[in-house]
Parts: C-alpha cells; structure tokens; sequence
C-alpha cells in the first residue's frame, strides 16, 4: 500500500463519528444537553477525548492540511467533510437562539479543533522544554484537564455575540 492510501485509510479509520458529541453515551452532552454552551463544550470535549485516543491523528491532520490533502481520497475527503457538516450543525442552534455570533463553519471548526491537534502534537515538545527549564516563569505543567477547560472557556468567549451586535456580523 502506498504512504498515501496508508495515510487515507489511517485519517479514515479515526476520524471521529459525526454527532458523537451528543450521542447519548457521552456525560459531558447530557450535563447541558439542549443548551448551546453545553453541546458546543460537548463537541470539544469529544474531539479531544477523540485525538488524544488517536496518538497518530495529529500529525497525520497537519501534515495533510500542510500538503493540502494530496494523499485524501474521495471517502476520506467525505468523512472530512460530514465532521466539518456535524460541528455546523452542533453550532446551528446557538446561532439561531442568539447564543453565538454567525460565522463561517470552517473559522469556527479551525478554531476549535487547532489548539486541540498542537496541544496533543506538542506533548513530547512541551516535555523537552519542561525538563530543560526553557519557559522562565511557568512552573507547573499544562495538563489536558486545565487546558481543556482554558480552551472551552475560550471558544465561549469567541463564538458569543457580543452584546453590542446582537447577531450582526
């Protein structure tokens, strides 16, 4: 099998099942379940759950959007895109509620799944400049929890209307 097949069949096998997020299995959807903070806080904790299960799955991701998918094929483009179709439609209806502000599904999918792929690609990073003292000031490591929550916090913060634009772009 080519790198390339190899690297689609591998994207494909582990990419995450669209509407996880709010499966009924999942604790973090059914702690807000119906609320637009709580599916959107449910989407990231999945995604991460999700790539942090998938050791391999960060590099794979960055070195495809590097190369601009060249080794995807057809049904790995397609499982790409019913991801990118599920987030949408997680977010849909705090947009419709006035929770979150209109913006491209794509801005807010970058947004949120980034910072998720860095921090799980930088772990054996982050050890070396740990080990070696390089981050003057920082003392304690960043764990998943706390970075999770600073992410979710965040992604909040980003997606809400802002009180002086009440759903104007």
């Amino acid at each position: 099998m080519s790198p390339g097949a190899e690297r689609s069949r591998a994207a494909r096998s582990a990419a995450p099942t669209p509407g996880a997020a709010t499966a009924p299995g999942n604790h973090a959807a059914r702690s807000e379940a119906g609320t637009a903070r709580g599916l959107l806080d449910a989407a990231v904790t999945t995604m991460a759950a999700f790539v942090r299960a998938h050791a391999f799955f960060p590099s794979i991701m960055l070195r495809e959007v590097a190369e601009g998918g060249t080794h995807l094929d057809r049904r790995t483009l397609e499982a790409v895109a019913a991801v990118l179709r599920a987030f949408a439609a997680i977010l849909q209806p705090g947009v419709d509620q006035g929770s979150f502000r209109r913006m491209h599904p794509l801005t807010a999918y970058f947004t949120a799944i980034a910072p998720v792929l860095m921090f799980v690609a930088s772990a054996p990073l982050r050890s070396k400049l740990a080990a070696r003292r390089l981050l003057p000031g920082v003392q304690t490591r960043l764990v998943a929890d706390e970075f999770l929550d600073d992410l979710k916090q965040s992604l909040q913060r980003a997606f809400a209307v802002p009180p002086d634009n009440r759903g104007h772009r």
